[in-house]
């Protein structure tokens, strides 16, 4: 069989590319075809234009094209929007049309294009991309069944994806079971905070100075009369690790203590249980490290999916959207477009250091900037960049003021990039550690695994499709039953293999 080879190396099966003048019988039938060609390349389709028939509103003609086809409409890259999606379209042309041939009464692929302009997912993200993703109707009686049963959304998802041996044949993902959930039962979403936990938080975020904190500590016990309080007795004898007054001096990656401890908790109440024993623990805290790991996988997704939108077109804003992930990114535009409103209202230029008294236009807060020219460092007294890792408007600014146009690669942070993971990691004797070294095994089933969880779903809806498949599958099973003791002996020399590796 031809085989060809796409951008990222990896082989593809030329069955599974459509060709010029393929017959179809339905108009439902060449769009599956189509789903299932991106599937195999890793591109995600979608339906554009259809012409119809006046009389009878048959389709003449329709369009298939990429995902990535098109780009956002002027209005929609205003900017003006204060949630706004992140760009996926690149004006990709890779398309495929089909029409109707009256005299045969059937659709034939008329015109193809098969050259993307982006690069393509990973066979690991496959089963993300938007075509491949529905919730069908069986499956939706599963979900509601599961939320009727008092089971928690986290928990059935995890369950349904272990039924078919994974995510990746589910045939949806976590995101499209919580918004199919959420749209049928229409639960109403509480929002907002009371006074007490609104003046609670600006202790805990928005104080920076020692006295600033003590002050406004007081005036909540005064307030709430919670002299007596004995959690907040507790909290105050530890705001060493917490208050933002005390914790500004060390690095935090942009988190506060209290959220590190909120997700932490937030990860395990879900996966143990304090009646576990050591071998329980370990079984279920593997669900929590693949469940992170899968986590991982969304965000090489979403890095191929998504293309990073830069607000301002400059030199320093280009050059962190080639190199900060998507919500690094899009901290450091927020720092940066502060910056435009930042001015500098004293400046001290001695030879060994330059100060500067940084001021952001709408707040009452200055800032002290100290700038070294010989060794060209820029440190800020909001010790911005040695908690979060990206620079602050205020050392902005005067990298502006001395002309720097672009980052400078001290002040970027490798954690942050794109390519924070691209490195080559060693076991403890100097080998290279390999991610699986087994994949034929893996590959295959996840393979095969969504086609015949959509076979199977599609068979349940009649009696009739349903006997047919169960006949299929029992005459499956003994063809397949005669082929795996022929190749017992491979299988055993493999299992072997592994154990070895293991050990």
């Amino acid at each position: 069989m031809e085989e060809e080879n796409n951008d990222d190396g990896q082989k593809l099966d030329t069955d599974y590319l459509p060709k010029l003048g393929i017959e179809f019988d339905s108009e439902q039938e060449p769009y599956d075809f189509y789903n299932e060609c991106g599937r195999n390349s890793r591109y995600s389709i979608r339906k554009e234009w259809c012409n119809k028939r006046k009389k009878d509103g048959v389709v003449t003609s329709r369009n298939f094209t990429c995902c990535k086809e098109g780009n956002k409409t002027p209005w929609e890259r205003d900017g003006e929007n204060k949630y706004e999606r992140a760009e996926t379209r690149t004006g990709c042309n890779a398309h495929m049309i089909i029409r109707l041939d009256k005299k045969k009464g059937k659709y034939f692929l008329h015109s193809l294009e098969l050259n993307h302009n982006h690069i393509l997912h990973i066979p690991q993200c496959a089963h993300m991309m938007p075509s491949q993703r529905k919730v069908s109707k069986e499956q939706a009686m599963e979900i509601d069944l599961a939320y009727d049963s008092g089971i928690k959304l986290k928990d059935s998802y995890e369950f349904m994806a272990r039924q078919v041996g994974g995510r990746d044949a589910l045939g949806y993902t976590k995101q499209d079971q919580k918004n199919y959930h959420y749209s049928k039962r229409q639960k109403e979403q509480k929002c907002g905070e009371d006074e007490f936990r609104s003046d609670l938080d600006a202790c805990f975020k928005i104080w920076e100075e020692e006295e600033e904190f003590l002050s406004a500590w007081d005036a909540i016990l005064y307030k709430y009369n919670a002299f007596d309080n004995s959690w907040l007795q507790s909290a105050f004898e530890v705001k060493e690790k917490w208050a933002k007054a005390y914790v500004k001096m060390s690095f935090s990656a942009g988190m506060t203590t209290t959220q590190l401890s909120d997700s932490i908790n937030s990860d395990l109440k879900d996966y143990l249980q304090s009646d576990y024993d050591m071998v329980k623990f370990f079984i279920h805290f593997e669900r929590l490290l693949d469940a992170k790991r899968y986590k991982e996988l969304k965000g090489e997704y979403n890095l191929r999916q998504k293309l990073p939108k830069v607000k301002i077109v400059s030199p320093m804003l280009i050059q962190a959207a080639q190199i900060y992930t998507p919500k690094l990114l899009l901290k450091f535009q927020e720092q940066y477009e502060e910056f435009q409103g930042a001015f500098v209202k004293e400046r001290v230029e001695r030879n060994a250091t330059h100060e500067y008294i940084v001021s952001i236009y709408g707040k009452p807060k200055d800032r002290q900037v100290i700038w070294n020219p010989f060794e060209k460092i820029v440190s800020c007294s909001c010790r911005k960049f040695e908690r979060g890792g990206i620079l602050c408007s205020h050392a902005l600014k005067i990298l502006d003021v001395m002309d720097i146009k672009v980052l400078p690669e001290k002040y970027i942070l490798k954690r942050w990039t794109k390519d924070a993971k691209n490195e080559i990691v060693q076991d403890f004797n100097g080998r290279d550690i390999k991610a699986d070294t087994n994949l034929e095994v893996t590959t295959r089933y996840k393979f095969l695994g969504p086609k015949y969880v959509k076979l199977i779903a599609r068979a349940s809806e009649c009696a009739e499709a349903y006997k047919l498949a169960l006949g299929s599958y029992n005459e499956l099973s003994k063809k397949l039953m005669i082929s795996l003791e022929k190749n017992l002996i491979l299988v055993k020399l493999i299992l072997t293999k592994k154990i070895h590796q293991m050990r």
